[in-house]
């Protein structure tokens, strides 16, 4: 007659033949959005994103779309799982498209994502050029300027925690501030947005905004130029003044829970971005 075994000595066994495939959720933007035209050029800024998926580990691992923002999905027969080869990288571009985006065709939107913890994940932005409205002869030319790595989230922040964000400098270049706030909550958010001067903490502009539920929203043109004599100058590097003087931070302060990120635009030239600098872990 056979032994049964014991239901916690059985379920040992099993996990260690069949180990589980352990996954987080991440947070990552997506961007599709036609900028101003440039003066210097007969071409607009186009700003493109699209999240890589780099799988390390020796079997195949499947990411999986739990939500996306601003809205509903897109009505589309696309699936909502993208399978990453072993040792291979793919993207959502390359996989889908923005066909996981949403049906409010909002130029700025956030996925959440179930992805196993053996794949890496990295959002990039590329600023673009597009002259189709030039004329004969317009083309689209990708990452023509360059490209910025957006941040990841794997965390919310609890509501009316404060979130910090810092480096908000372009030195002495005309500049602008734009801060994207993402409201996860279910209800509309209240978020607080506050831009700061670096060397004293000088409160320099404000907003108070409302966010839907589950959406991202930016605000833009906050002003870049928090320069004061009350600042000294740096005193450190060997060209002396290098324009840190125009150093700002800025808060964000929302009472559901949320994410948050910054950017700072050059105001009279293309972007230009091209210098990236990984660590390895």
């Amino acid at each position: 007659m056979s032994k049964k075994l014991p239901v916690a000595v059985a379920l040992s066994l099993l996990l260690l033949i069949c180990p589980l495939a352990l996954a987080r959720e991440v947070y990552v933007i997506d961007v599709e959005a036609l900028g101003a035209r440039l003066a210097s050029e007969c071409s607009s800024v186009a700003w493109e994103a699209d999240t890589v998926f780099l799988n390390r580990g020796t079997t195949d691992a499947v990411v999986t779309l739990l939500g996306v923002s601003n809205g509903p999905r897109r009505p589309v027969a696309t699936p909502t799982t993208i399978t990453v080869r072993a040792g291979r990288a793919t993207s959502i571009r390359q996989e889908v498209d923005i066909f996981w985006g949403p049906s409010s065709h909002d130029e700025i939107w956030m996925y959440r994502l179930d992805v196993p913890d053996d794949v890496t994940v990295n959002t990039e932005l590329f600023p673009s050029a597009d002259s189709e409205t030039c004329g004969p002869g317009s083309n689209f030319v990708i990452q023509k300027f360059g490209k910025i790595e957006l941040p990841t989230f794997e965390h919310l922040v609890a509501a009316n925690e404060r979130q910090t964000i810092t480096g908000l400098t372009l030195g002495a270049l005309e500049s602008h501030i734009n801060v994207a706030v993402f409201n996860a909550g279910a209800v509309p958010a209240s978020a607080k947005i506050e831009i700061r001067r670096a060397c004293d903490g000088l409160l320099i502009q404000q907003s108070t905004s409302s966010i839907p539920a589950n959406t991202i929203q930016q605000f833009t043109n906050f002003s870049g130029a928090v320069t004061g004599s009350e600042c000294p100058p740096p005193t450190f590097g060997p060209f002396g003044s290098n324009g840190l003087h125009n150093l700002a931070f800025a808060t964000v302060t929302v009472d559901q829970p949320s994410l948050s990120c910054a950017s700072i635009v050059v105001n009279t030239q293309p972007p230009t971005s091209g210098l990236q600098v990984m660590s390895a872990h």
